[in-house]
């Protein structure tokens, strides 16, 4: 990246894509590059380190705490009621057919308390009456 602090290659986001999804079965895609300098820029301040080549050398080790803390600095680890509150309009419209129809079945994952889950029955709720959702 020009003008980055840290020297970081194709190789290096290719060598954190393979071990994201190792460790957590996230699947980086190409556009989240810039995303995964900027959370893990920290670990290299943190550590005293100038190329992601050895920040990664040290994470893949397996050697103390790194891989964990590079897992969590990749991950998304925040829950509350109606986050990103934009897809629940979406969701509405989605699902509007299939619950006239008794066709839907939602599954909703990576919901540490339950806050998630419980937005989603509100929100249809709201929309459709809370009648139609059980089934």
């Amino acid at each position: 990246m020009p003008g980055a602090e840290f020297e970081y290659s194709d190789a290096d986001f290719e060598r954190i894509r393979k071990l994201i999804y190792r460790e957590a079965g996230i699947k980086l895609c190409p556009s989240k590059r810039t995303m995964a300098y900027g959370r893990l820029v920290r670990r290299l301040r943190t550590l005293g380190l100038r190329r992601f080549s050895d920040y990664l050398d040290l994470a893949e080790s397996g050697k103390g705490e790194e891989l964990q803390a590079f897992t969590n600095a990749l991950t998304t680890n925040l829950t509350s009621f109606f986050r990103e509150a934009h897809h629940f309009p979406v969701l509405q419209e989605h699902l509007a057919p299939r619950l006239q129809r008794g066709e839907a079945t939602i599954w909703c994952a990576g919901c540490s308390t339950g806050e998630e889950p419980y937005s989603i029955v509100m929100s249809l709720a709201a929309a459709f009456g809370a009648s139609r959702l059980v089934g």
